[in-house]
């Protein structure tokens, strides 16, 4: 792993993109936003690109929602990535890497999706919700309504990704 988050695996070339790429975030990670740890541990995920020539995947709350999508609602990954690019109004894919790409509309999406990952695993790790429970309440919640909130994310006028997701989740 390097100071930026980015892990390398050794894997057979032919079985790149069979497999879904899973990020257990722990408590103690640090935000790169505000350089405090994030809190409390949460996953995220991007499906499996089924393609053998894909070396190269971005995971993030934006990823999440495609895998999320794609689970849920028994679509392939590639309807579930058009499905969330649409909804979002985005002007890339939402499997693609926003921070290496300064995609500031994707940014500030995915910190808002982000914050309502880390609130919602907080209150279910409160209430004492199984993890498969877990699991299930925040992908529902994250996924509900994606116009909406690509609608009061760009509607914000805060500067900051953080101050928008904070608006946003307290809407």
């Amino acid at each position: 792993r390097d100071a930026d988050g980015r892990y390398g695996f050794d894997i057979d070339i032919a079985a790149a993109g069979r497999h879904a790429v899973i990020a257990a975030v722990p408590a103690s990670a640090i935000d790169k936003d505000t350089g405090q740890p994030v809190g409390t541990a949460f996953v995220l995920k991007t499906p499996a690109t089924g393609s053998s020539t894909t070396t190269d995947v971005f995971v993030s709350p934006l990823t999440t929602l495609v895998a999320d999508i794609a689970a849920g609602q028994g679509v392939t990954p590639a309807e579930a990535e058009t499905s969330v690019q649409q909804q979002l109004g985005l002007a890339a894919s939402p499997l693609a890497n926003f921070v290496a790409a300064t995609d500031s509309q994707a940014a500030k999406l995915a910190k808002t999706v982000n914050t309502v990952i880390i609130e919602v695993t907080k209150l279910a790790d409160a209430a004492g919700v199984a993890a498969d429970a877990k699991a299930a309440l925040v992908a529902s919640v994250t996924t509900a309504d994606l116009s909406t909130l690509a609608a009061l994310v760009n509607a914000s006028n805060a500067g900051s990704a953080t101050t928008v997701a904070a608006q946003v989740t307290s809407s």
